[in-house]
Parts: structure tokens; C-alpha cells; sequence
């Protein structure tokens, strides 16, 4: 009974080493080489060797490493922010009462001309106008036909008010205006409905 049980496990043994065997951590198996070592007493052996496993190229894991940065503007909300102030959001066609902004206007012109008149009632109403903060003229009177002005402008903002100096025979000081460029193009326009000292603003941004 004990011969059998080594004749056995003498067996299993032989027929285990006649397999490849997986070395273990992905490296590689043994695979037998073909020849035999020098006899011995127990008789010829084979001989063995690994068989190395190629070693593959690492996979793109998706990033690209040629992709450029993109860079984050840090002045970026500044300028929105100085834009915001040299641009009003409300376009220069609107009626304004009791004082108040009418709008802007931007324009590459070197000059603007003011076509302004009496909207209601012709009255007497008379106005002063201010160009960024200077009287340009101390007395304008409102007719049924259209006067004008002629503004010089500077670079960036600028600023042109109108004051009401009274309010004629029927209240309140009542205007239309059309703003034109160098060539007589309509940029803009609006109006105001102003008691007495009161004032219509315009902001005209030359590029």
C-alpha cells in the first residue's frame, strides 16, 4: 500500500511538470526546452526554461498631453466692468421726465449735431445746455422748427445735459431731439417733459 501511494504521487508530480507552469505576477512560464540534463542515476531529466511575456506599450488612458492650456483673462470682470461704465444700458431714444438720462450714443465721428424743437405746444420754452459739465450755451429757445447744435466730441465719454430754464406758457418744458453724425445720419434721439431747473442728460462714447 505505501509503494502505491509514492508510485501515485510520482505520477501526479511528472504529469504537473509536463504542463506549463504560470510563474505568477504576469512574468512569464516555464516550458520545457527541448533537451535533457546529464543522466543520473534516476534517469534522463528535462530541462527547463521561462518563456518571457513581451512586455506591452502602456494604453492612452484618454488624457492628451499635447492639449495646450487655456489661460483664465484675470483683468477680464475689470473690463466688463469699466465697459459697463463708459456704455449705459439705455439706448438714446428715450422720453425722459423730470429729469433723467436719455441714453447713449456711440459713434467714430468727430462731431455730433443736436437737432432739437418743441415737441408740444410751441410756448417759449427755453433750455441751457451743458457739454461735459461747461454751459456751451446759456440760452436756447424751443421753436416749431428744429434748431441745432453742433457738439465737438473728445475721446471716450462724453456728457451733454439740458437744463430747463423754464416752462413756458403751458407746463412743463416739453422737447423732442435727434442726435446726427458727421455725415447727417440719425444716430439716435429722444425727448424729455422737464419742470423748471430740472435736467435731460445725453452720453455720447467717441471710439
Amino acid at each position: 500500500m505505501y509503494l502505491l501511494r509514492i508510485t501515485l504521487m510520482t505520477s501526479l508530480f511528472v504529469s504537473f511538470l509536463g504542463t506549463a507552469q504560470d510563474l505568477g505576477g504576469g512574468s512569464g512560464r516555464l516550458l520545457p526546452s527541448g533537451g535533457t540534463s546529464s543522466s543520473s542515476s534516476q534517469g534522463s531529466a528535462l530541462q527547463w526554461k521561462v518563456e518571457e511575456k513581451p512586455v506591452l506599450p502602456a494604453t492612452s488612458s484618454g488624457v492628451n498631453l499635447t492639449k495646450q492650456e487655456s489661460f483664465v483673462n484675470a483683468n477680464e470682470p475689470y473690463l466688463k466692468e469699466l465697459n459697463a461704465k463708459l456704455r449705459p444700458e439705455v439706448p438714446a431714444t428715450k422720453m425722459t421726465k423730470n429729469g433723467g438720462s436719455i441714453g447713449y450714443i456711440q459713434t467714430t465721428s468727430p462731431y455730433v449735431i443736436l437737432s432739437y424743437r418743441d415737441s408740444g405746444e410751441v410756448d417759449g420754452d427755453q433750455i441751457r445746455l451743458f457739454i461735459n459739465g461747461e454751459i456751451a450755451r446759456g440760452n436756447l429757445v424751443l421753436n416749431g422748427r428744429p434748431g441745432q447744435f453742433r457738439v465737438d466730441l473728445r475721446p471716450g465719454v462724453n456728457t451733454i445735459e439740458f437744463m430747463a430754464l423754464n416752462e413756458g406758457q403751458v407746463s412743463p418744458n416739453t422737447a423732442a431731439l435727434e442726435v446726427l453724425d458727421e455725415n447727417g445720419s440719425v444716430l439716435g434721439g429722444g425727448g424729455w417733459n422737464l419742470e423748471k431747473g430740472n435736467k435731460a442728460s445725453l452720453t455720447v462714447v467717441k471710439k
